[in-house]
């Protein structure tokens, strides 16, 4: 993709990007998570203003008021002839702009200021906004899959079950008081509050199996650097579903421990499609998403990303 004085992007920030105590480099390392600049959502501002609106760029900064409100505003961009759309924020931030952008021709551009920033790892994308800035001027871009999981979109990756049910958990409050720990928090209280039950899977084929974790994986990263699905593409046409045969949340952390070797209690499937039989909790890209039975598929082609 070549820019000109011409084109334009629309920069959709997360209204509570900068907010909140955030988390330290040595607890972010501690968790396998990227290292990311610490500053006020002005600051934040001023410097996406810096950095992108001051390059010869026609920019246009907008922030999301509620849940869902990425989307609408991705979607008004390509209404209005942007070339690209840049997403400020998290792996949910980035979900709900993808899914704006979904089947057209306008670019998805990142400056990752999340908790994991998977997508952003996934791609090679620096989380400084300096250098983030410097890829989306480069204009290099991939076209790549998506997924959906009753009828909610993901870029990177979905869990069902005791997954989804951690990710609902973690309120905007309790993000914005401890950050990533936030989600270990609420881990620990899930394995002792959450009960185990097996998930349903039905392929095409028509085989069943019943594992009790469920993570289908778009991309090779699961809470940071951990590498879920090593042999993952999001240019492949196919999911990667891990499943963990077993009701023990050790062979979950030993699989992840072991970034992604095989394991005895574990199954990986390369789907286009199943069918998750039984009423669980799904999330999508670390935010909830909702609950019951859920056809599962993968979007080929879906979404151009700059990276």
């Amino acid at each position: 993709m070549r820019w000109t004085n011409q084109d334009k992007i629309y920069v959709i920030v997360n209204a509570k990007a900068g907010l909140g105590s955030g988390t330290s480099r040595f607890v972010r390392k501690i968790l396998g998570l990227s290292d990311r600049e610490d500053m006020t959502h002005a600051e934040l501002l001023a410097r996406l203003k810096e950095e992108l609106c001051a390059h010869a760029f026609d920019c246009q900064i907008a922030e999301t008021a509620s849940s869902g409100h990425g989307t609408e505003l991705a979607r008004q961009a390509v209404e209005q002839g942007y070339k690209a759309v840049i997403a400020v924020g998290g792996d949910g931030t980035i979900n709900e702009v993808a899914t704006g952008l979904k089947g057209t021709d306008v670019a998805l551009g990142i400056i990752p200021f999340g908790t994991a920033n998977l997508l952003a790892m996934e791609m090679g994308i620096p989380c400084a906004i300096k250098e983030a800035c410097d890829v989306i001027r480069k204009g290099q871009t991939r076209r790549c899959d998506m997924g959906e999981i009753g009828g909610k979109n993901f870029v990177v990756m979905a869990g069902v079950g005791l997954d989804a049910y951690v990710v609902r958990s973690v309120t905007s409050t309790l993000k914005e008081q401890w950050g990533a720990l936030s989600y270990v928090i609420q881990t620990v209280a899930g394995l002792c509050s959450y009960r185990l039950k097996p998930i349903t899977v039905e392929l095409p084929t028509g085989e069943k199996f019943s594992p009790y974790f469920i993570f289908i994986q778009n991309g090779r990263f699961y809470a940071g650097k951990y590498l879920m699905a090593p042999a993952a593409s999001m240019q492949d046409g196919y999911l990667d579903m891990i499943s963990v045969m077993r009701p023990n949340p050790a062979d979950v952390m030993a699989y992840l421990l072991g970034q992604g070797k095989k394991h005895p209690a574990v199954r990986v499937d390369k789907i286009t499609s199943c069918r998750l039989t039984d009423h669980h909790l799904f999330e999508c890209d670390g935010d909830f998403a909702g609950e019951g039975s859920a056809e599962v598929k993968v979007i080929p082609n879906a979404i151009e990303i700059i990276c």
